[in-house]
């Protein structure tokens, strides 16, 4: 099985290591020789935001979604519509439900992830010249 395991680059601001997040090949998974058990440990893992599987064809989230392929292909024709000219998308799904957020909510971002991780992997990268 092939993995990557994606660092953030930037200088940590505090003592605390900064967060990973593993990389699956969504091929490997297909034809990784796993019992149950340890499928079910990626999948949470998966779930719970540790893990991020590349590539995302349609098939898989036509599985996940449970809507077909070609549904998801005409959306993403329509996403991929909504980008401006630097290639960043003009209104992210972030970016979204920041603006959405209420203050408590946004609080409870910063404990449920941690504020040293949202500066770290967020703002610190910022701040540089």
């Amino acid at each position: 099985m092939r993995t990557h395991t994606y660092t953030a680059t930037a200088s940590p601001v505090n003592s605390l290591a900064p967060w990973s997040i593993r990389t699956i090949s969504a091929r490997s998974i297909a034809k990784a020789d796993w019992k149950p058990r340890r499928r079910a440990l990626e999948a949470a893992r998966w779930v719970a935001g540790h893990t991020l599987i590349k590539p995302v064809t349609a098939t898989l989230a036509s599985r996940v979604f449970g809507v077909s392929a070609q549904l998801i292909s005409e959306a993403l024709k329509q996403e991929r519509g909504k980008h401006n000219g630097n290639g960043t998308a003009g209104s992210s799904i972030l970016n979204q439900a920041w603006d959405q957020a209420t203050p408590a909510e946004r609080a409870a971002l910063g404990h449920a992830v941690g504020v040293d991780a949202i500066w770290d992997a967020a703002v610190a990268p910022n701040l540089a010249p």
